[in-house]
């Protein structure tokens, strides 16, 4: 029997997930999956990337942040790769969701323990370890948890759409080529793109034309 292809998340429907569990009462483990739904979406993360990203990875400035994973799967220089993702002020912006999972973490800035991390339950409350990270499997799962109330079918997606959504966007498909090969971290036959340097403005209009 053929493997049915998963569908990427539109837009409107990562919207409504953020707009559900983006709130004052969220939960660790519902801001720790918004960081990998929305910075994922954004980023066009896959999720082996967002498991290896320590705090010390992780840059935010007035406008935006920006992500450095040391190794990515078409990493084709092998020198990592830096993803910059632009503050939208919005209920799905990736960069305020950072900011919470941070403090909720409670760690130096310097820090080299992960961003994602295990949850520890107590008889007085819930705390995220201080350095012990979580699985795969944990975030598929909680993936299907979230996710599956805002889709039709929820066996249509997975880890995944994130990605795929996040290049099917319809901001990002019309951005500028190279900008989105250097966001994305795609391979290009052209190593131009090595020696002409872009600015940290241009580099935020990608994730600003997302709408996200």
């Amino acid at each position: 029997m053929p493997v049915r292809p998963k569908q990427p998340l539109d837009l409107e429907t990562v919207v409504r997930v953020a707009q559900y569990y983006n709130t004052a009462l969220a939960s660790l483990a519902d801001i720790r999956f918004l960081f990998v739904f929305l910075v994922g979406y954004a980023g066009l993360f896959r999720i082996s990337e967002l498991l290896s990203v320590k705090i010390i990875d992780i840059t935010i400035v007035h406008d935006g942040m920006s992500i450095f994973v040391s190794k990515r799967k078409n990493d084709q220089f092998r020198e990592g790769h830096t993803s910059i993702i632009a503050r939208s002020g919005k209920v799905s912006c990736p960069v305020s969701i950072t900011e919470r999972l941070l403090v909720l973490l409670a760690s130096p800035k310097k820090s080299c323990s992960p961003v994602l991390r295990r949850i520890v339950r107590t008889k007085n409350g819930a705390y995220f370890h201080k350095s012990l990270g979580i699985s795969y499997s944990t975030i598929r799962d909680e993936f299907k948890k979230y996710v599956s109330p805002f889709v039709n079918d929820p066996s249509d997606y997975c880890l995944h759409s994130l990605k795929s959504g996040g290049a099917s966007n319809d901001g990002y498909k019309l951005s500028d080529p190279e900008l989105k090969d250097r966001h994305a971290g795609w391979k290009n036959p052209c190593t131009k793109r090595r020696y002409i340097k872009r600015s940290h403005s241009e580099m935020l209009e990608v994730t600003r034309s997302m709408g996200i």
